[in-house]
Parts: C-alpha cells; sequence; structure tokens
C-alpha cells in the first residue's frame, strides 16, 4: 500500500514541479514554451541527429508531439491506476 501511495505521491508531485518550472520560466525569461522551444531548437537538433538517439529522432520525424502536461498527467494517472488495479486483482483472487 505504501509503495502505491508513494507512487501516485510521485506522479503527482513531479508533473507539478514541471508545471512550477514552467510558470518560473514564463516569468524569468518571458518567453512562451513554444517560444522558448524555437530558442533551444538547434541545440534539440543538434541531440536528435546525433546518431545516439535513433528512436527518439524516428518519433520527432514521424509523430506531431505537442507536450501538454495536463495530458501527460491523465496518461500517467490512469496507466498507473489500471496497474494498480490489476495488482488489486491479482492480490483478491
Amino acid at each position: 500500500m505504501l509503495h502505491t501511495h508513494l507512487t501516485l505521491f510521485a506522479h503527482v508531485q513531479g508533473l507539478a514541479q514541471a508545471a512550477g518550472m514552467e510558470a518560473q520560466a514564463l516569468q524569468d525569461t518571458g518567453l512562451s514554451d513554444e517560444e522558448r522551444m524555437t530558442r533551444n531548437e538547434p541545440q534539440f537538433e543538434a541531440v536528435s541527429t546525433g546518431g545516439r538517439l535513433p528512436v527518439l529522432l524516428h518519433l520527432f520525424e514521424h509523430d506531431a508531439f505537442e507536450l501538454d502536461l495536463d495530458v501527460l498527467f491523465d496518461f500517467g494517472l490512469r496507466r498507473t491506476l489500471d496497474g494498480i488495479a490489476v495488482m488489486i486483482g491479482e492480490t483478491s483472487a
């Protein structure tokens, strides 16, 4: 039970912290997330095309991806709760 609690807490806390960092970056720079991404695009391009991360390069070349912390939170929470439900089912049988 404690592991379950800590897993859920870590998910919530981690994404809350990411949202806080985004808000702080906006306050510090005055740049939106999109403007910061555009400004950092050359660094990302260098990392993604350097040959060390071929799967990441493939994903960004072939999938339209827009990071939305609310969507990410919901996705992670659903997967975590689904896993917990399976675990409960296995221990209840």
